[in-house]
């Protein structure tokens, strides 16, 4: 498990600034702090097909960097 948290923390670092700060929020908030879509969603001022389309986007790019980190 502490391997994994590295290597989710790392992951994150590298590809933090290749995302729009909205997409980035959408993603933290719903996965990380586990607030729900419709709240994420109004703070953002974003639909809540938006704010999954966001997240989907940002755990698709962590998982091919984990996997790179992996090989």
């Amino acid at each position: 498990q502490e391997y994994q948290q590295s290597a989710f923390r790392f992951a994150v670092a590298r590809i933090r600034d290749g995302f729009e700060e909205s997409t980035w929020q959408a993603f933290w908030q719903t996965t990380v702090e586990g607030k729900t879509t419709r709240q994420v969603a109004q703070s953002l001022e974003m639909s809540e097909g938006a704010v999954y389309i966001a997240r989907s986007r940002v755990i698709s790019r962590l998982k091919l960097e984990i996997r790179a980190l992996e090989e």
